[in-house]
């Protein structure tokens, strides 16, 4: 799986709500549908919730149970396993506060993924976040974006991850 996705829209339209979505659902248990994987949440903003995770991995928890009814199976979420907090463990959040933090972190994905079990997506919410204030050489600000832009390609192609996108806009 090589996937990549761009969202990006004003204030409050729901991007970093579905990058925490996204997060929870890569993990969804693979007798039930999903990947079973884990989530790499990088946060520039400040702005992932952890409250907001849990209330959408009880509603995840809580669907899986529905599907399971639907389909006739059997579902005990302890038996499973299978909880708010199984979800919230297997987030691994980088809160960064800097560009050069941003760039770091994207450097040493290789070698954080190398070290986990079954990395399924890379969520960046905002990519261009800490760039918009530091950078008035936009050539330069394009190369340096460019460039994490590949790393992240490489990486997702080398583990057979997502790569999932957030940013910022006023207009268009």
């Amino acid at each position: 799986m090589l996937f990549c996705s761009f969202s990006g829209g004003v204030p409050g339209i729901g991007k970093t709500q579905l990058g925490i979505q996204l997060a929870i659902n890569v993990q969804i248990p693979v007798k039930y549908g999903g990947l079973g994987g884990k989530a790499i949440y990088i946060d520039t903003e400040g702005s992932f919730m952890v409250e907001r995770a849990q209330q959408i991995a009880d509603a995840c928890v809580n669907e899986i149970a529905y599907g399971a009814a639907v389909q006739r199976e059997h579902f005990q979420p302890s038996e499973d396993r299978i909880n708010a907090n199984f979800f919230l463990a297997n987030i691994f959040c980088f809160r960064v506060c800097s560009y050069t933090e941003q760039i770091a972190v994207v450097n040493n994905l290789d070698n954080f993924i190398a070290s986990q079990d079954n990395i399924r997506i890379v969520i960046i919410d905002s990519i261009t976040f800490h760039f918009r204030q530091h950078f008035e050489d936009l050539a330069l600000r394009t190369r340096v974006l460019s460039s994490m832009v590949l790393k992240l390609m490489k990486v997702a192609k080398k583990y057979k991850l997502a790569v999932s996108l957030r940013n910022f806009c006023l207009s268009i």
